[in-house]
């Protein structure tokens, strides 16, 4: 550490000084409890660390002596909360993950396919595709052409598109390739149900209940076929950029060892339009014919 390296305190974490030697600095999946004298003089360094700060800063500023200032540094950053400005793109996997660490290297390991129809959003950011190992495929027989099954297959579609999603389940299922598809259904974007292979309800299971929850099932189940007659949809800019941060943080979720993906036996819709975000679990239907007799 020298006098000019800089350091900052993200805002999503949180100091709460709980009496004159005792304090926590909490994440949320995380906290760091912080005991003796020193806790006082953190509650003053805390603001300054939010703009980012230096030890000769924080000398100068709290009128202290720079070997303490250098000291209560490096002691906060040991806690893996206070960090170097230059770590500030590493801020999603820290607030993300308690093992950051080991959940990037997970990450740089991981073999994603992703398989996305014409005209929905296929453009992943740069944070995604420099964070795995991502190819992209145009047909569904593709998915094993180099001889190799991925370890994740990620689905975009527009509309529920059940003959679609059907053929990727049974391919997926078959070939034990961990599946999380995406929809967009209107203005609403569904992530799941995500399926390690032959461990939770499958898609089948969610469209089969779909249906039989539906008022009229011979409409709804006409509206599906109808959705997959259409070709070349056009989505908002702002669609394709919340369908990869959304995939982001779900395949962070996938990979990361302490964590568990919400899409998980479930379905998450998230409407941008207002908002709105809910889940609904998966039941496996005992006479699927996919996954009922596993």
């Amino acid at each position: 550490m020298t006098k000019s390296d800089e350091y900052y305190l993200p805002e999503y974490i949180r100091f709460i000084r709980i009496d004159d030697d005792r304090g926590v600095l909490s994440a949320p999946t995380e906290k760091h409890v912080l005991e003796g004298e020193s806790v006082a003089l953190v509650a003053e360094v805390v603001p300054l660390l939010r703009e980012g700060t230096t030890s000769d800063e924080i000398a100068n500023r709290l009128q202290i002596p720079e070997s303490t200032a250098e000291q209560l540094l490096e002691r906060l950053s040991e806690t893996g909360f206070v960090r170097e400005q230059a770590g500030i793109n590493d801020d999603f996997l820290n607030w993300a993950s308690n093992r950051p660490a080991d959940t990037q290297a997970r990450l740089n390991d991981t073999d994603v396919t992703l398989l996305a129809q014409t005209g929905v959003p296929t453009t992943p950011p740069e944070v995604l595709t420099s964070s795995v190992e991502l190819s992209v495929i145009d047909l569904l027989s593709d998915i094993s052409s180099n001889g190799e099954s991925p370890e994740l297959l990620v689905t975009v579609a527009a509309g529920e598109d059940p003959a679609f999603h059907q053929a990727v389940l049974e391919k997926t299922w078959s070939d034990n390739i961990p599946w999380l598809p995406i929809r967009l259904v209107g203005s609403v974007i569904k992530f799941g149900p995500y399926t390690p292979p032959k461990t939770d309800a499958c898609y089948n299971c969610y469209y089969q209940r779909l249906i039989a929850s539906a008022s009229n099932r011979q409409i709804e189940q006409r509206e599906h076929s109808e959705q997959e007659q259409e070709s070349d949809r056009i989505y908002p800019s702002v669609v394709d950029s919340l369908v990869w941060s959304l995939a982001h943080v779900e395949l962070i979720s996938i990979v990361a060892p302490d964590r568990t993906p919400q899409s998980t036996g479930a379905v998450v819709e998230v409407d941008p339009l207002n908002m709105d975000l809910t889940t609904t679990d998966v039941l496996r239907l005992p006479g699927c014919e996919i996954c009922g007799t596993n």
